[in-house]
């Protein structure tokens, strides 16, 4: 079943009181062109809410970051929404992500450093969730992505890396058919990340790439993916002991 909602539209500029300049309004208030059609955040459950969320994030090309509920791992991604849709032709990011947590009354979204965060509600204030970890200051010049997580990790305090064999740094579906092809994922980054929570070591990390976050569990271990907003440009995949 598709579902339809409305929403009003925003004007190309709004007028700013201290300035006889119009300024852009942010894109999140901008209505998202064209066709519009996303995943039904109920049509998987609570663990299934990230398809919705990586579908508006493409569709408008908006950056997110997201946290699973406690015992989802990461969530799986995937270009068709026609099983169950919501058809959000003529709204703007921002009412999207409204109605989606009003559909989904467990998370709630801010926005952290130009990036639409969606946590569960009682994270946001829980001063011991993972995302509120600090992690100490590190820099990572001319790095792949996946290493640059493991420097984060060993950055945390207390640290969370986990040793692994790096048998493959991203996953790119072209691959398949080129195992030599490589995506925006594997472009070499250069991260300097003054200290802070974990939540923004990991906006900053997927910055340079214009990437999207999120973060599932699974057992004793926290998972943390990456993704490009480009669909075939690939992901990467780390995975974290969730220590006291």
């Amino acid at each position: 079943m598709r579902l339809v909602i409305a929403s009003l539209l925003v004007g190309a500029a709004i007028a700013n009181p201290r300035s006889d300049r119009p300024f852009a309004p942010s894109r999140l208030d901008v209505p998202v062109e064209g066709a519009f059609v996303v995943a039904d955040p109920m049509a998987r459950g609570i663990c299934g809410v990230w398809r919705t969320i990586e579908q508006i994030a493409r569709r408008a090309q908006i950056r997110v970051g997201f946290q699973n509920s406690s015992g989802c791992p990461p969530g799986g991604t995937s270009l068709d929404a026609t099983e169950s849709a919501m058809d959000l032709q003529g709204v703007s990011p921002r009412a999207a992500f409204d109605y989606l947590v009003k559909l989904r009354p467990e998370f709630g979204w801010r926005e952290v450093d130009s990036v639409v965060v969606i946590r569960p509600v009682a994270s946001w204030d829980a001063p011991t969730d993972t995302l509120g970890r600090i992690v100490g200051p590190f820099r990572s010049e001319h790095t792949h992505p996946h290493h640059v997580l493991h420097t984060m990790l060993e950055s945390t305090q207390p640290g969370m890396s986990l040793a692994h064999a790096d048998l493959q740094l991203s996953s790119l579906g072209r691959r398949d058919f080129d195992p030599s092809a490589v995506g925006v994922i594997d472009r070499p980054i250069t991260v300097q990340f003054a200290g802070g929570p974990l939540l923004d070591a990991l906006n900053a990390i997927a910055e340079p790439f214009h990437g999207i976050w999120q973060v599932g569990y699974g057992g004793t271990f926290m998972h943390i993916e990456m993704r490009t907003l480009g669909f075939q440009e690939g992901s990467t995949l780390i995975t974290a002991p969730m220590t006291p």
